[in-house]
């Protein structure tokens, strides 16, 4: 937000191309148990929001195979703020998009 304080915007759900974009922009670091997260400010309201992009391994056979899913994910803002009109049970302030899967 370029050091604008957070925004107490409504809820508003809205598929927001700009907002992945933004979010795209940030950089997926590994971490120790193989999967990967990034983290920032939501470009709409301005708090803390972050996603963990976790591999599925399968044990079941002879060896282990890690499955990684490539493309897009739908993410949302999961700030945790109680933004005005937030359904119950739901968090953020609504803008969301599809966002790239990190790269393994």
């Amino acid at each position: 937000m370029g050091g604008d304080e957070p925004k107490e915007l409504p809820f508003e759900r809205k598929l927001d191309p700009t907002w992945a974009a933004t979010v795209d922009h940030w950089q997926w670091s590994a971490r120790g148990d193989g999967s990967h997260a990034k983290a920032g400010d939501c470009p709409r309201c301005g708090h803390g929001i972050g996603f963990v992009e976790r591999t599925t391994g399968f044990a079941h056979m002879t060896t282990t195979r890690t499955l990684t899913t490539e493309g897009k994910r739908f993410e949302a803002c999961n700030c945790g703020v109680a933004h005005p009109g937030v359904p119950e049970g739901e968090g953020g302030c609504g803008a969301g998009g599809q966002i790239l899967r990190a790269e393994s």
